[in-house]
């Protein structure tokens, strides 16, 4: 629905819980993540309390990227947090191609 609608991505989350929004469903978990990127027809994006902790597990589910508030403006150093995060999406991608290519 969202491709014939015009997105060229799905946001998906949230995936671990997030004091940033109140209204959102369902906690998925790496699980439900991995679930609907392997389903999903277009390019996604994981939402939803993640942190340069969880960055690189998240990433290694297959998402083309992660959204992130507080992660990044909730740290004391942001550009410290940036360049953390940045290096676990990177391990993630990592985990995430050399899986895809022994499959």
């Amino acid at each position: 629905f969202a491709e014939a609608e015009g997105a060229d991505y799905v946001g998906v989350g949230p995936v671990y819980p997030t004091g940033t929004k109140s209204d959102t469903g369902a906690v998925l978990g790496l699980d439900g993540l991995r679930r609907v990127v392997s389903h999903a027809s277009l390019p996604c994006v994981a939402i939803g309390g993640i942190t340069a902790e969880n960055a690189e597990a998240v990433t290694a589910c297959g998402v083309a990227g992660c959204c992130v508030i507080s992660g990044i403006l909730g740290q004391s150093d942001i550009a410290r947090a940036m360049r953390t995060l940045r290096d676990a999406v990177e391990r993630g991608r990592q985990h995430a191609t050399g899986r895809r290519s022994e499959q």
